[in-house]
């Protein structure tokens, strides 16, 4: 049994298998239709046919004809390939729509307050039908990411309203922890992200960072200036990730070991070597992660955080 892929739908299907979440193509399928068909003996049928599938995941795969035939036992109607990948397409479609406007609630670029533009408008611009943007704007609702104030307008709301991670401010706090602590616990969660951003950054993801770098080196004589490009150009690596947890876990330490502690800041950039350094620093994770060199940004964020542990060692700087 063979079946013809659409592009999107082995998309979708290598996707999952590459995630772990499935080992191969026909475990999908069986799946997805042990998910879409009720009528009990049949989904026993299809099952049992399905261990040895044969489903041609290359470049050729439009070529490729369907040859199945239905069971002998199960009526024509009954058996509706098309119907199912027209399904699995809508929901993948929901989730694709929902994670993206989800990710620009994380990134600022919807900003809390502001009115979502129209569904039909989201349909035109990500090329996906009007029904699968209204389910996921329901989504988005019922998880506070947005607000529905009359009919058809819908506002973005405040992450920190819906922010699962509120329950560890306790914890996460300067005067409970050493610029050491918090550095340490820098130094995992971005050598590891970093890797993550080696795998997933998107053309997006690299100018934003680009962006953060250039205006790094304008703004080098309005330290503030400095300090937001400097938080610009690590979010931009934890965008990059495209794993909203860690998004919001770096925000929150970057929240606390710049904005709160601006006094570490202002004594590295009091000295020009030190600027030479970080920009050195920063090209080359960047370039390793355009470079898809995974073992060169970790090794490249390693070294960079470690630099501010020293910087902190020799200065001195338990708490500031």
């Amino acid at each position: 049994m063979k079946l013809s892929l659409t592009p999107e739908l082995e998309k979708i299907i290598n996707g999952k298998i590459e995630t772990g979440q499935y080992q191969d193509g026909s475990e999908v399928i069986r799946e997805a239709l042990r998910f879409m068909l009720s009528h009990e003996k049949f989904v026993h049928k299809v099952s049992n046919q399905v261990d040895h599938v044969e489903i041609p995941l290359t470049e050729n795969i439009n070529s490729a004809t369907d040859t199945a035939e239905p069971p002998s036992s199960i009526s024509p109607n009954q058996f509706c390939p098309d119907s199912f990948f027209s399904e699995y397409k809508k929901r993948s479609s929901v989730e694709h729509v929902f994670d993206h406007l989800r990710e620009n609630i994380y990134r600022g670029e919807l900003k809390p307050g502001e009115l979502l533009i129209s569904a039909k408008r989201i349909a035109e611009l990500m090329k996906v039908s009007l029904l699968s943007v209204d389910e996921a704007i329901k989504l988005l609702v019922k998880y506070g990411y947005l607000e529905k104030r009359k009919d058809n307008e819908y506002y973005v709301s405040s992450v920190e309203e819906h922010n699962p991670l509120q329950l560890f401010s306790s914890v996460m706090t300067p005067q409970k922890s050493s610029l050491d602590e918090l550095l340490e616990v820098r130094l995992g969660l971005e050598t590891y992200g970093v890797g993550l951003a080696v795998d997933r950054a998107d053309e997006r993801d690299i100018k934003f960072m680009q962006e953060a770098l250039k205006e790094l080196t304008l703004g080098r004589p309005d330290k503030n200036k400095a300090q937001e490009a400097d938080i610009k150009f690590h979010m931009g690596i934890a965008f990059s990730t495209h794993n909203l947890v860690h998004i919001e876990l770096i925000r929150r330490f970057y929240d606390y070991m710049f904005h709160s502690i601006s006094t570490l800041h202002s004594l590295l950039y009091e000295e020009s070597h030190n600027l030479e350094i970080i920009d050195q620093h920063h090209y080359k994770i960047l370039d390793a992660i355009i470079g898809r060199d995974k073992k060169s940004a970790e090794r490249y964020m390693l070294q960079h955080i470690l630099f501010l542990k020293s910087f902190i060692k020799e200065k001195n700087l338990s708490r500031v």
